[in-house]
C-alpha cells in the first residue's frame, strides 16, 4: 500500500507549476505542516516565482500563541514578502 501524502506535499511535488507566477493568500495555523513538519508559510514563502502575499490565521493567530478571545493586531512577516 502506498504511503498517505498530505495535500501540501502533493501540491509541492505534483502541482508546483500551477503556483508559478501566482500571488497567494494562505489560511493556516500552527499545525499547517508538511511531512517534514515544516510550516506551509515557510514552504510557500521559499518558492521562486510565487508571491505569498497574505497570511490569514484563525482565532489564536498563525502560531497559536494568542490567548482565547484576545485581540490580535495585524502583523507583517518575512513570509508575506516572499521572493517573486
Amino acid at each position: 500500500m502506498p504511503p498517505v501524502r498530505a495535500g501540501l506535499d502533493v501540491l509541492l511535488s505534483d502541482r508546483l507549476a500551477s503556483l508559478r507566477g501566482q500571488r497567494l493568500g494562505l489560511v493556516a495555523h500552527q499545525a499547517s505542516v508538511d511531512a517534514r513538519y515544516e510550516h506551509v508559510a515557510t514552504r510557500l514563502g521559499d518558492l521562486r516565482g510565487v508571491k505569498l502575499a497574505r497570511l490569514f490565521a484563525p482565532e489564536h493567530g498563525l502560531w497559536g500563541a494568542a490567548q482565547d478571545h484576545a485581540a490580535i493586531a495585524p502583523t507583517r512577516s518575512r513570509h508575506a514578502t516572499a521572493r517573486g
